[in-house]
């Protein structure tokens, strides 16, 4: 435990704010096991339109139904490397790489880590320039990668302020198009991206913001637990001291190996995660 203890230290591994994405995670997943998700037939916000798609996308003449998990991929590469241009402008020393790896990544998980960076360079924005934005409507239930891409061009024009707010005049080009990229790299790589943007926040996430994260996967697990067995959840254990970021971080993979056990009994697929063991 200890070896994990200073594999996990906060700022250099898993900061709170990716803490709190991960038991985003695990709400999505109670979502997922209580009720579908919303249908939205109007899916595609601006920058879209029905016809193609604006930057890299409009000059291959690529449509909604051509872009493809490799497309996203490259586009996320192309916002790390805008955050990167920030980081360095910032002053601001690279975080370490996290070792975990996932496996089984649906488009719903992918989609709302999109969506969580979109979120992150909101703030970004509104700290440099003082800029609102809507998030962009919530997608259909059956989900498709020009719905991600969306999400991550949408935070892609918000960094391009801030870079121009900071003087920053880096050409951000395209990576080659690698086909063989798959949802799961997609994932990964917006993980990335969404610990490199809370790095650079002045207001990074508290421990009242992880707390409400926490609070919206207990919901969840109340309404699952209600439906199966009409009982409520227990009360809540006795509070323990001298706790740090990576204890909730392993309990909540304490959490996530039992809500795969429901997942399997309900023969509901779901997102695995595999940490270091030592």
């Amino acid at each position: 435990m200890n070896a994990m203890k200073g594999y996990f230290e906060r700022k250099h591994i898993i900061p709170l704010k990716s803490l709190a994405r991960a038991i985003l995670l695990f709400g999505l997943t109670w979502s997922s096991l209580v009720a579908p998700a919303e249908t939205n037939k109007s899916a595609i916000n601006p920058p879209f339109n029905d016809k193609e798609l604006a930057t890299e996308a409009k000059l291959a003449r690529l449509t909604i139904q051509d872009i493809t998990p490799a497309h996203v991929y490259q586009l996320s590469l192309l916002v790390r490397s805008q955050i990167d241009a920030i980081r360095q402008a910032l002053g601001e020393s690279k975080l370490v790489p996290l070792h975990i790896e996932y496996s089984n990544v649906k488009p719903r998980e992918v989609f709302f880590q999109a969506r969580a960076l979109n979120g992150s360079t909101t703030e970004l924005d509104y700290e440099w320039n003082r800029n609102h934005s809507e998030p962009l409507t919530r997608p259909r239930k059956d989900i498709l990668p020009a719905d991600v891409y969306a999400e991550i061009y949408s935070a892609s024009e918000k960094l391009a302020r801030v870079e121009v707010r900071l003087g920053i005049d880096t050409a951000h080009r395209f990576p080659a198009l690698d086909p063989s990229k798959t949802p799961s790299d997609v994932f990964v790589s917006v993980v990335v991206a969404n610990r490199e943007i809370n790095n650079l926040l002045t207001r990074q996430f508290s421990p009242s913001d992880v707390f409400e994260q926490l609070t919206v996967a207990l919901n969840y697990a109340n309404h699952l637990r209600q439906k199966t067995s009409g009982k409520q959840v227990p009360e809540a254990p006795l509070f323990v001291a001298n706790k740090s970021p990576v204890d909730v971080f392993q309990k909540q993979l304490t959490c996530l190996g039992i809500v795969q056990r429901i997942a399997m009994l309900l023969e509901v697929d779901m997102l695995k995660i595999n940490t270091p063991s030592n």
